[in-house]
């Protein structure tokens, strides 16, 4: 689904004309040319590389379950295990090394002030 009100906001040209649309970018370039089907829908197929973000960097099975659950903690991963609350899940061994994103949510923030002292 695309909103043709986000397209526009972002400078995009839109032509509807003979059961046909036509988008463009800001530059006049042709970004798709797709015909109107049997429902009046216009289905756009679009080709794109695999998604990025969702690709995990790690072959480590114990660390990939982590990042995969939202950096659960080890513990609690081997009670999933151990429970078999989920299916293929492997077993989990602690590691010695720590997971950066969980040790930078779980530093201390300072306060701000509620004075100043002049």
């Amino acid at each position: 689904m695309l909103s043709i009100g986000q397209l526009m906001e972002k400078g995009y040209t839109l032509y509807m004309k003979n059961c046909h649309l036509t988008i463009k970018d800001y530059n006049g370039r042709l970004i798709t040319y797709v015909r109107m089907s049997k429902n009046r829908m216009f289905p756009l197929n679009i080709q794109y590389d695999a998604a990025k973000c969702l690709s995990a960097i790690t072959n480590n099975k114990e660390w990939l379950w982590h990042l995969r659950l939202g950096h659960l903690n080890f513990t609690s991963l081997k009670m999933l295990v151990s429970k078999k609350m989920v299916k293929g899940m492997p077993h989990i061994v602690h590691l010695d090394e720590v997971c950066e994103s969980c040790v930078l949510s779980k530093h201390h923030r300072s306060s701000f002030a509620k004075e100043v002292n002049w």
